[in-house]
């Protein structure tokens, strides 16, 4: 449901900023986002967004923050990568976008060193 995902997000939103809660928030959503990247076909177009979205929050950090290093940075960007590659949905590939420039943004050094 897009409402529910939509709450979804803006929860998770919310949670991140708290001091010490993004490495957890991060480890149980990363087998969901890596199930949704490898297998984006299976879903509907709006949850990939949902997935793509959620992932940005979660890869933004606030302002004076180490830069993110944590389980969905390995595994998920070079996935994320090439979701974007191969997709034509523009419905995909917006929000995809703006995920990769959260990752180059918050995680510049550990993104370049990824490998796809």
């Amino acid at each position: 449901d897009i409402m529910i995902a939509s709450e979804a997000v803006e929860s998770i939103e919310a949670i991140v900023e708290v001091q010490g809660c993004i490495e957890p928030v991060a480890e149980a959503c990363a087998p969901f986002v890596m199930s949704v990247l490898q297998n984006p076909d299976k879903y509907v177009c709006t949850q990939v967004e949902s997935v793509m979205e959620l992932l940005s929050k979660i890869i933004r950090r606030p302002p004076g923050s180490a830069a993110y290093s944590g389980p969905l940075l390995d595994p998920v960007f070079p996935t994320l990568m090439l979701v974007m590659l191969q997709s034509s949905n523009e419905d995909v590939v917006q929000p995809g976008c703006d995920c990769l420039r959260s990752y180059l943004r918050e995680a510049r050094d550990e993104t370049l060193a990824a490998t796809i």
